[in-house]
């Protein structure tokens, strides 16, 4: 059958709010799998193992799953923002080593819709790094050898002149 525009655009954000919540019901099994340590009876040393090889993620997948996994632990209601397609997988995975009980709410809040570079920023703000100090080192010495042969090969440097001093030169 033959859907029209507009049925096959409402069917497919049906699809995605089916999705979002069987991916924050996959990661409350996943974060319990990985609390009672399922993985080693099933001869895995790491939940990162189990999930590739047995579970068939791809790396990226695995270690994105793992971290929003590991903070729905720690901060139940980051499920929530996932079931309701607040925050991506990416970016949850991102904030998650600055999330605290205090600052969650008014950060997924801010993060809400925002692509990874705009959360990068945000948690830049939220946990500002010290800049690097400037240096200074001092570069080695070229080889003599080297140096006088790129003198000899450099082109000649020209002499520029004011313009007025030109324009003296030429009889008028």
């Amino acid at each position: 059958e033959m859907l029209t525009d507009d049925d096959l655009l409402c069917a497919t954000r049906a699809i995605v709010h089916c999705s979002l919540a069987v991916t924050a019901d996959l990661l409350a099994h996943l974060g319990e799998i990985d609390a009672r340590q399922l993985y080693l009876g099933r001869a895995f040393p790491s939940m990162f193992a189990f999930c590739v090889s047995e579970l068939g993620f791809s790396e990226d997948v695995a270690y994105n799953r793992i971290a929003v996994a590991r903070l729905g632990r720690r901060l139940p209601s980051v499920l929530d923002s996932v079931r309701a397609g607040q925050v991506h997988l990416t970016g949850l995975r991102i904030l998650a080593p600055h999330l605290t009980e205090d600052n969650l709410e008014p950060t997924l809040a801010e993060a809400a819709g925002k692509k990874r570079c705009e959360i990068e920023a945000l948690v830049a703000r939220l946990s500002p790094q010290a800049s690097v100090p400037p240096s200074i080192r001092k570069l080695p010495e070229r080889a003599p050898a080297l140096a006088n042969a790129e003198e000899e090969s450099a082109p000649p440097l020209l002499a520029f002149t004011e313009a007025a001093e030109v324009e003296a030169s030429f009889p008028a």
